[in-house]
């Protein structure tokens, strides 16, 4: 009998954005590959014709040869900039799916709202219950919005869900620090800022630009997986459970 995984729908909406960023990313370098692999056998074409003719002046080859230098090389100018994309658009899938599982979580457990107050305005309008805990549960996540994954790891996941975001502290520093990162990248266009400085304690030069490579993507990619994966499992066993 085969075993089965039960999946939050928050998860399967991490997921779903993760594959579309990844298959990008992955577009990306198979371009890069194919470019230096076309090159290299123009190069090779291009001795070949020089040693056999000593042609003068620039042949269809020669002319595709250079185009794809300079498409290289034109790459190599923007790819700083193509990898901070990715990063951002990765954390942003992670803040998406913590706001996500926090929501699913209370519209399954509604006793963790118990100690919010309801304001007439949210009742006018209503149907029925369903639709009020609906709303405040909204209220409550949008509530979220700007606090910092450890808040939300001790406070929201650990003390109120009993539920653990990371099986290591260098792992909750990794993710904080990530999710600096992309806030630096996105409203200071990555230049390290004292704001910056102070909430990571990284001994970075305030005034520098902060660098994303692919090696830092791809160890960054790898923790968000496992720590939504999981999340979702505890989740799952706690609350979500069909």
């Amino acid at each position: 009998m085969k075993k089965t995984f039960t999946l939050s729908q928050s998860f399967k909406k991490f997921y779903k954005k993760f594959i579309y960023l990844t298959e990008t990313e992955t577009a990306i370098l198979r371009m890069q590959v194919l470019l230096a692999q076309r090159e290299n056998k123009l190069l090779v074409v291009l001795k070949r014709i020089k040693a056999t003719y000593a042609l003068k002046g620039k042949g269809p080859v020669t002319k595709e040869y250079e185009m794809i230098d300079k498409a290289k090389k034109e790459y190599k100018k923007k790819e700083q900039y193509v990898l901070e994309m990715l990063f951002a658009a990765y954390i942003n899938a992670f803040n998406c799916y913590l706001s996500d599982i926090i929501s699913e979580i209370f519209l399954k457990k509604p006793s963790f709202l118990e100690n919010r107050d309801i304001k007439f305005q949210t009742i006018l309008g209503k149907k029925d219950i369903k639709d009020i805990i609906e709303e405040e549960v909204k209220l409550a996540v949008s509530g979220y919005t700007y606090k910092s994954f450890e808040f939300l790891s001790e406070k929201i996941f650990s003390k109120k869900f009993k539920i653990q975001t990371h099986k290591k502290k260098s792992e909750l520093k990794r993710i904080c620090v990530d999710i600096e990162k992309r806030n630096l990248l996105v409203h200071q266009q990555g230049i390290i800022d004292a704001i910056f400085l102070k909430k990571t304690g990284l001994k970075y030069k305030e005034g520098n630009r902060i660098v994303i490579n692919t090696s830092y993507l791809d160890k960054t990619t790898n923790l968000l997986m496992e720590i939504v994966e999981y999340i979702d499992k505890q989740a799952i066993k706690r609350f979500l459970r069909l």
